[in-house]
């Protein structure tokens, strides 16, 4: 399921990419000027740590969740 759920994402992001990416830059700004860190393909590259940093963290939650009710299913 996982990897299914996964394989969609991925086609998504490939299909849809270069029309969403070609708009979209990281800019940081500071004071009157204004720094550009990634645009285009160099933001996913700027943000894969963020998002296996979420990744891990919702398998910790789901994790929790199911012990968390678990736990309350045996208390009945």
């Amino acid at each position: 399921m996982c990897i299914g759920i996964g394989l969609a994402l991925a086609f998504l992001l490939w299909f849809y990419s270069d029309a969403l990416l070609s708009e979209y830059g990281l800019t940081e700004q500071i004071g009157a000027t204004s720094i550009v860190v990634a645009d285009h393909w160099g933001i996913v590259w700027a943000l894969w740590p963020l998002a296996l940093l979420f990744m891990v963290l919702g398998g910790v939650m789901v994790l929790l969740f199911l012990k968390v009710r678990r736990r309350l299913t045996e208390g009945r």
